[in-house]
């Protein structure tokens, strides 16, 4: 088969495996473990990947200490696992999603490195199947309760989209709002009308997000434009307009959001009493746990019977930095560190290099998700994203080509 025909089919199922991320709990046929949409586009997007190794598999200078930092925090944490359980028994965990990851950012780094055109595909992508999801909403499909049940009024309780996370479905909007604020305000000469059309979609996003009742992810959008704005290279007179356009816009967002009672009412508890959903409790009682054994951690297994003697079920800390520090001690915290201040240095220089902020804002956004919502070591979402806004590129000297 011609490479060209691969090189295509292989970006073909990197935006399906994008697009279908909020779908990615869908189990129409009860066979979840084994295949689903999500897991389909992404094994055949590493399958193409092998086509020419050399290429997608590249070792470079700019990622070869993200690469390195990556599978050595997954093979420090795999090793901690297999000693937890030969001393204290328990399951072997090989972290085999995480280990997916991983190569997952590696192909995507070197896809987007090559072409950046591809950046802004994975933008669109997520933006788009975002929409999906909220025209589905709107027409009463997919709605489910916290045990998987359908249920026909999305206004009774928190949404569980096709059995995803409501938090999760609720970063995902947020991020596709950051995302879509973005390509409208993109610097490169990949600026299309289609980009501009995507206004029309804020309103839908934002209603996932209300009815996730997700604060996080309603911090996120503002936090996240903020960022955006502030950091970005312009005039003095475009500043103003810009501070205009974002005082306008986070009041009619405000005001759109009070639609929301969920939502409200979380927000409410939060200003009022402080009220984060119990992360304050969790994350005390990880570091109390931390604290037996800070510089070789606990080991998965036993990390999880330690949540079981306190709150007699298995808990997440939701943070990804306490959860990597209490299974696999000081070490396998000091690379996920590294990972993330290269990740920091590399969109930094992206900010310098184009005087584009969306990487900063995106990198921002990103710390803030996996430092309150649970599982997301393995989140296919945050890796990619990760992977998009990693490489450093000169837009205005390399060639947007497809």
């Amino acid at each position: 088969m011609d490479n060209n025909i691969i090189y295509k089919l292989k970006i073909f199922c990197l935006c399906l495996f994008v697009f279908s991320l909020g779908f990615e709990h869908w189990d129409p046929f009860g066979v979840k473990n084994i295949f689903t949409v999500t897991k389909f586009s992404g094994f055949m997007y590493a399958v193409f990947s092998l086509n020419d190794l050399k290429k997608n598999f590249y070792i470079s200078k700019q990622n070869r200490l993200l690469v390195y930092s990556g599978f050595s925090l997954w093979f420090c944490i795999t090793i901690r696992s297999f000693l937890d359980t030969g001393i204290n028994g328990g399951n072997m965990y090989l972290s085999l999603g995480f280990f997916q990851v991983i190569i997952l950012f590696w192909l995507i780094f070197n896809d987007v490195q090559n072409n950046p055109k591809i950046r802004y595909l994975i933008f669109l992508f997520l933006i788009f199947g975002m929409i999906l999801i909220a025209a589905l909403l709107s027409l009463g499909i997919g709605i489910q309760d916290m045990r998987g049940e359908k249920v026909a009024d999305i206004d009774s309780a928190r949404l569980y989209f096709m059995g995803m996370n409501p938090n999760r479905m609720g970063d995902l909007a947020a991020m596709a709002v950051l995302l879509v604020f973005s390509l409208i305000f993109s610097k490169t000469r990949e600026s299309k009308i289609i980009y501009y059309l995507l206004i029309i979609s804020i309103p839908s996003l934002l209603s996932i997000i209300g009815f996730s009742g997700s604060r996080g992810s309603f911090v996120v959008v503002f936090l996240g434009l903020s960022l955006f704005f502030l950091l970005r290279k312009s005039t003095k007179l475009q500043k103003l307009m810009f501070l205009f356009i974002g005082t306008v816009a986070a009041l009619l967002i405000m005001s759109f959001m009070k639609n929301f009672e969920i939502l409200q009412g979380r927000l409410e508890s939060t200003y009022e009493g402080g009220d984060v959903g119990g992360r304050l409790e969790i994350w005390r009682s990880v570091l109390s746990v931390i604290q037996d054994s800070p510089f070789l951690g606990t080991g998965i297994s036993s990390y999880r019977m330690n949540m079981l003697q306190i709150y007699g079920e298995e808990k997440d800390p939701h943070n990804l930095f306490l959860y990597v520090w209490v299974v696999g001690g000081l070490v396998s915290l000091s690379l996920l560190l590294t990972f993330y201040i290269k990740s920091f240095k590399n969109a930094l220089a992206n900010l310098k290099i184009n005087g584009d902020s969306t990487n900063i804002m995106v990198f921002i956004a990103v710390v803030f998700l996996v430092s309150k919502t649970g599982g997301v070591i393995e989140s296919k979402m945050i890796w990619t994203m990760l992977a998009s806004i990693t490489p450093i590129i000169n837009i205005k000297n390399k060639s947007l080509k497809s």
